[in-house]
């Protein structure tokens, strides 16, 4: 069932229908801000901090 739902993803993704949601960055001074959205469930994909 796995297999099925992971080839039908990659067939809307391959057909445009879908596209991955790009990662959010932030600077490291911002962190309890990025901690607070990871927290309160705000933030959507990944959350990376930069130096």
């Amino acid at each position: 069932m796995f297999g099925a739902v992971m080839r039908e993803l990659f067939e809307l993704v391959g057909a445009g229908a879908m596209a991955p949601v790009q990662p959010t960055a932030c600077e490291l001074a911002d962190a309890p801000k990025a901690l607070a959205a990871l927290r309160d469930r705000s933030s959507v994909g990944k959350l990376a901090l930069r130096p």
